[in-house]
């Protein structure tokens, strides 16, 4: 049996190029694997998933690519869930329905309107506070909604849509975006350290919020702090810690679906098995049981 848990990493190296998971069909072999954020019920598997890290110059502008193969556009591949990224660019690589969308971070199970076909999906998610610099829109106005990517870049998006497009394989869509990113990296809004510094200072603490108010991490007062998160990321610091919380449940249940959920939720700090099934179903539509269920599935 293969194991799951490799579905759900990307691979990094020490070189300045990006690199590809075991799920790619050149994968760049023994490497250290970085966790990453987890579509609940995407059957991840050879041939309709790439994954692939940026290389040094943009780890702290994009998080990750990745690419999916979607068979049709039934509600199943058009659902998508909340997983604690600020946005993603996605590229809709269909010739006679071709597509780019800035896509905000969702915060319940909704449809991805963006879904129209079948093929492939090329997808650019972004680190947290990204969003809000290539966008000029607010980082709140983006979160739960989708907008096409001409309406955020005029005249920019229409050439590396084309191009995109065009491409044969995921290595050359991820080599032609980060082209793209050479010349666009001067008219990205600009961030304060401080606050990219706080915001990756309290994300990096366990890989996600503590029940404690992000404040006492923070140099900043909890009624700034809680502006920041809305300003920057488009919700709030409350919010953002639950996502990261259901996150790293995600990635244990998925490494190892056998998990005792009563454990499990007293590591992942809810205050008590209901709090930690409500949070589950609000995030994902459904209760622990049945995602479990789910995982075993598709082992077998």
């Amino acid at each position: 049996m293969e194991n799951l848990r490799q579905k759900y990493l990307l691979c990094a190296d020490n070189k300045n190029t990006f690199c590809f998971s075991d799920t790619d069909v050149n994968p760049v072999g023994n490497t250290s694997p970085l966790p990453w954020s987890i579509q609940s019920h995407f059957p991840y598997g050879k041939g309709n998933f790439h994954a692939a890290v940026p290389s040094d110059r943009y780890k702290n502008i994009i998080a990750f690519y990745t690419q999916i193969h979607v068979i049709d556009n039934s509600r199943y591949w058009r659902t998508i869930f909340p997983e604690g990224r600020n946005a993603a660019i996605v590229f809709r690589c269909d010739y006679h329905k071709p597509g780019a969308f800035i896509v905000g971070n969702p915060t319940f199970p909704r449809e991805a309107e963006y879904v129209i076909s079948g093929g492939d999906y090329f997808f650019v998610f972004l680190c947290p506070c990204m969003g809000y610099a290539f966008s000029p829109l607010p980082a709140t106005e983006l979160t739960n909604k989708s907008f096409p990517l001409n309406e955020i870049m005029p005249g920019e998006s229409k050439t590396i849509t084309e191009k995109i497009l065009r491409a044969d394989t995921f290595r050359e869509r991820v080599s032609l975006f980060e082209g793209f990113m050479e010349g666009h990296m001067p008219l990205l809004k600009k961030i304060p350290e401080q606050v990219i510094h706080n915001i990756f200072t309290i994300r990096g603490i366990t890989g996600y919020l503590p029940n404690e108010s992000p404040v006492s991490y923070s140099i900043y007062t909890d009624r700034h702090i809680r502006r920041l998160y809305r300003k920057y990321i488009g919700m709030s610091p409350k919010l953002y810690a639950d996502l990261l919380r259901h996150q790293k449940t995600l990635r244990i249940l998925n490494a190892n679906p056998y998990y005792d959920l009563n454990e499990l939720a007293s590591e992942v700090d809810y205050y008590d098995q209901s709090h930690f099934i409500k949070k589950f179903k609000k995030f994902t539509g459904i209760t622990p049981t049945q995602f479990v269920r789910d995982i075993i599935q598709v082992q077998k």
